[in-house]
């Protein structure tokens, strides 16, 4: 999974890659042309703040540490937009799948939590 990020210095643009290996291998981060392998890489959502990430966090959106700085995570490649989506809707299925047998059992209302969908998944 590869995203990128960058800040700007003057009109200087600065460019920030970090490749996720699904393989367990270390991940890649790029700053400036330099190559850096890290083996976590450390959530900075509020409500994950310090937490390895895994490949189920990582979104165009998200808020990763690099190496101590919050950084947004601004564009990804098609590759991973075609791997996110295609996972998102197989996911989706199943969450929907799961919440018609559990209505069958069921006897009181389910939590809206559960059953409204999310809106990076819904199709447009």
């Amino acid at each position: 999974m590869r995203y990128e990020s960058w800040w700007m210095e003057g009109r200087e643009k600065n460019m920030i890659t970090l490749v996720y290996r699904l393989d367990g291998n270390p991940h890649e981060i790029t700053i400036k042309d330099t190559k850096y392998f890290v083996k976590e890489i450390y959530s900075c959502e509020k409500h994950h703040k310090n937490a390895i990430i895994t490949c189920w966090d990582l979104f165009v959106g998200g808020k990763v540490d690099i190496f101590g700085k919050p950084t947004e995570l601004k564009l990804c490649d098609l590759k991973t937009a075609e791997w996110n989506k295609f996972y998102g809707s197989f996911l989706n299925e199943m969450k929907n799948t799961f919440i018609e047998e559990l209505r069958k059992y069921e006897r009181k209302a389910l939590e809206s939590k559960l059953i409204r969908a999310c809106e990076a998944i819904k199709e447009r």
